[in-house]
């Protein structure tokens, strides 16, 4: 996809999307294409435009079947995280919190209106006992996976964190994340590994890829000090 650096970017027309980093990574998923972009911050205005232009580039090269999807820098999500707890008080709030709010005051700490209603609907699950987390326990990780991306605005990552932080599974590999990826070019001198050569590395560290994802994400910014 090395036309995409003909993109250019809608603030900075001299430079390209794939040149700011905008540009994370393009992969088929089943027959459809995914691009996951970076926005260059939270709320950033050009994202909207930045999306068109992507699915403009597309179909002048004759793809038309496109899913766009934002991975917010680790910087961006801590920010959005604090204003989220800080709308709430001085802890996180319960589902019942978020139900009795709005999606126009989560929606205010900087998420997408698709995100707030995303986390108001899954709260609301909760409150209804339509959703209970306890069933996951005996599951398998896979079985997890199946079960969480059901639900509307759960993704693979997200339930692959959910495994991780939530159930303390020990042998889960997010491939889908932006911060373990670059982590992972960095301490083997990789440039722009594919899913494949990167699953050759990690499935040795079977079946602890959990532990290793801690270290590559505790050590992106100086693996001297893992």
């Amino acid at each position: 996809w090395q036309w995409l650096d003909q993109v250019p970017d809608p603030e900075i027309p001299v430079i390209s999307l794939v040149d700011l980093g905008i540009v994370r990574d393009v992969a088929y998923q089943g027959d459809r294409l995914r691009i996951t972009l970076s926005p260059t911050y939270s709320g950033c205005p050009a994202t909207r435009v930045i999306e068109e232009d992507v699915r403009t580039a597309m179909r002048d090269h004759g793809i038309e079947q496109v899913i766009i999807t934002q991975q917010i820098s680790d910087s961006a999500g801590k920010s959005i995280s604090l204003k989220f707890k800080n709308l709430f008080g001085t802890t996180y709030p319960t589902p019942t919190d978020i139900v009795n709010s709005s999606t126009n005051e989560i929606k205010s700490v900087g998420l997408s209106r698709m995100k707030a209603e995303y986390i108001f609907d899954i709260s609301k699950l909760i409150v209804d006992k339509k959703l209970n987390f306890k069933i996951f326990n005996d599951m398998s990780d896979d079985e997890v996976i199946s079960e969480l991306t059901k639900i509307r605005g759960i993704g693979k990552w997200t339930a692959e964190m959910y495994l991780i932080f939530g159930l303390g599974r020990l042998d889960v590999f997010p491939l889908g994340d932006l911060g373990l990826i670059n982590g992972m070019k960095k301490l083997y001198g990789l440039e722009n590994p594919t899913n494949k050569e990167i699953l050759e590395i990690t499935n040795k560290w079977i079946p602890y890829r959990t532990i290793g994802t801690w270290y590559i994400w505790k050590g992106v910014k100086n693996f001297q000090f893992v």
